[in-house]
C-alpha cells in the first residue's frame, strides 16, 4: 500500500491519513484483488465467446457492455467493504473512526474545485456522497437524516 504525499498533505488529520490506509488495507484482507482478476478472467473467457455467437454486431456490443456493467457492480460493492471494514480497522487500532469519513469529505472538497467531470455509466466507486453515508452509519450505528438523503433510490425495500 502506498500513499502519495499530496494527498497526506490534503488529509491533515492522522486519523484520516489511517481512514485511506484502512480502506485499502480492507481490499487486500476481503482479497478484493484476486477476486478482481477472477472476475476478469472470467469476463474475458465470456467476451471471447460472445464473438463466436451467431448475431450482428449490435447484440455482441451489447453483451460486452453488459459484462462491463456487471464487472463494475462487483467494485462498487467492494468499495463498499472496505468502506465498512476500514471503520472496523480504524477502531481496532484506536484511532478515530470518523477518520473515513473526514477523508471522504476531503475527496469531495477537492473534486468540487475540479472539473465537472461526465456521468458515466461504467463507475467503479459508488459516489462519494453514497459512500460518505454508508461510512457514518458505520461509524454511528444508525442512519442519520443527512445520510439518508444521500444513498440511493431503495423504493423496492418497501
Amino acid at each position: 500500500i502506498y500513499i502519495f504525499s499530496d494527498l497526506v498533505d490534503a488529509l491533515e488529520t492522522d486519523d484520516r491519513i489511517a481512514g485511506v490506509l484502512a480502506h485499502e488495507m480492507g481490499h487486500i484482507e476481503a482479497r478484493h484483488p484476486v477476486k478482481r482478476l477472477q472476475a476478469a478472467i472470467g469476463a474475458t473467457a465470456l467476451m471471447v465467446l460472445t464473438t463466436q455467437m451467431p448475431g450482428d454486431a449490435r447484440s455482441k456490443a451489447d453483451a460486452n457492455r453488459a459484462l462491463g456493467q456487471l464487472m463494475a457492480a462487483y467494485s462498487r460493492h467492494d468499495e463498499k467493504q472496505a468502506d465498512e471494514l476500514s471503520v472496523k480497522y480504524l477502531k481496532e487500532a484506536g484511532f478515530d473512526p470518523h477518520g473515513s469519513v473526514g477523508a471522504l469529505k476531503t475527496l469531495q472538497d477537492v473534486r468540487k474545485k475540479g472539473k465537472l467531470m461526465k456521468y458515466s455509466s461504467y463507475r467503479s466507486h459508488p459516489y462519494v456522497s453514497e459512500r460518505i453515508s454508508g461510512l457514518k452509519k458505520s461509524v454511528k450505528g444508525y442512519e442519520d437524516f443527512d445520510s439518508y438523503i444521500n444513498t440511493p433510490d431503495r423504493s423496492d425495500e418497501f
